[in-house]
């Protein structure tokens, strides 16, 4: 099937790979195609490599702009497309050389192809990802009960079932534009792909999925570190929080909302996890995870529980920084304060302000003892959290 396909790629100082990267789209078997480049305020020779391309293929466009990120070069690219479809590429990744005749061949009228990705850890580790879902064809009906389901968070594979990388996928222009202006205000890296595609999901009328590996992509590059987005960004947590919000927000207004922020949840353990891996100390992924999705940044924390639980929380939020515990109480305090410890009196939370009140323990029966207490001395129950789940679940 024919038909004008704009392929956008954002580029920043990718002089190593940029060559590679753009050869590989310009090979392609299906010619009906302009490729936008996007120079994201470069400081090597890489905006001066994108001119010499443009100069020599009438199908190449190329934008210069202020380093802005790539999810707002993703946004221009778009707004400056002319094809009906558009997909992406990374300018340090490249694809097959029948990437688009195939994508494009199968996609009818869907809104949306997918299809795998081989993911390169080193020169000679590398791993084909297909699709989790089935290959064929999505109407609405297949995409509200077996994809919108489980996109975010398949229970039974601990992860998602629908990839959202931008790259793997062919789009109707119409429908990710809009999604892209929003996500593009978040200011965030790691998360931008599933800000755009799981909002999408929920009005996308057809997918199609296509069980083969096109796209080549660098998880790792000779001399720098991996994903430096997730382990030097300092402000990684904060965006995180600001991600999940925008997606809770957009799920809340949708009547899968049940499910999505329950899957949600899930996701942004993983994210959590993903980070903890990069800390000195870490051994192995806890699932222990302080329920960052229900505590409010910056909010004032009382912490009941001093056992394993409560000095696993104790210790992400310190590592984190995310809220300020004002309060750590136990029961059992003296015998913690002989150890050393700075664990209060269950008596002294009423002469504290707080937000929240985070019950640290693993047992639901002790969970419902410490609430209705903690009720019985007039501590409001809306404020109190078990395990990331409101108190009022506990009855």
């Amino acid at each position: 099937m024919s038909g004008l396909l704009s392929v956008i790629v954002p580029v920043y100082n990718m002089e190593k790979y940029i060559r590679e990267c753009v050869g590989s789209i310009l090979g392609q078997t299906y010619e009906e195609i302009e490729l936008i480049l996007v120079d994201d305020g470069s400081a090597d020779t890489s905006g001066r490599i994108c001119d010499e391309y443009a100069k020599r293929d009438s199908r190449v466009k190329v934008i210069h702009q202020k380093h802005e990120g790539p999810i707002q070069a993703r946004r221009i690219g778009v707004e400056n497309a002319g094809g009906d479809y558009v997909t992406f590429v990374d300018s340090d990744d490249w694809i097959k050389e029948d990437t688009y005749s195939q994508l494009m061949s199968v996609r009818g009228n869907a809104d949306l192809v997918v299809s795998g990705i081989t993911l390169y850890y080193g020169r000679e580790h590398r791993v084909d990802e297909m699709p989790l879902l089935d290959e064929g064809l999505y109407e609405r009906p297949a995409v509200e009960g077996h994809i919108i389901p489980r996109m975010l968070w398949g229970r039974g594979k601990n992860h998602w079932e629908l990839n959202p990388s931008l790259c793997t996928k062919l789009f109707k222009r119409e429908l990710i534009a809009k999604h892209l202006k929003k996500a593009a205000k978040l200011g965030i890296h790691y998360g931008e792909d599933v800000a755009v595609v799981y909002p999408m999901i929920l009005e996308t009328q057809s997918i199609y999925v296509l069980h083969r590996c096109f796209y080549f992509h660098r998880q790792w590059r000779e001399g720098t570190e991996a994903l430096p987005y997730i382990q030097k960004d300092s402000e990684y947590f904060t965006k995180l929080y600001r991600l999940y919000g925008y997606l809770r927000s957009e799920f809340e207004n949708s009547r899968f909302c049940d499910v999505l922020l329950n899957q949600l949840d899930h996701f942004y353990i993983n994210a959590v996890n993903l980070k903890q891996q990069y800390f000195s100390d870490y051994h192995e992924v806890s699932r222990d995870a302080f329920p960052f999705w229900i505590v409010a940044r910056d909010s004032k924390v009382v912490l009941y529980g001093a056992g394993d639980l409560g000095e696993e929380y104790f210790r992400q939020n310190e590592l984190y920084h995310f809220c300020e515990v004002v309060l750590w109480a136990d029961r059992n305090f003296a015998m913690f304060q002989k150890r050393g410890k700075d664990i209060a009196d269950p008596e002294k939370i009423g002469t504290v302000d707080f937000d929240y009140l985070l019950i640290a323990v693993k047992s639901i029966e002790l969970a419902q003892q410490i609430r209705d207490d903690l009720l019985n001395k007039g501590i409001p129950k809306q404020k109190m959290i078990w395990s990331g789940i409101k108190s009022v679940e506990l009855e």
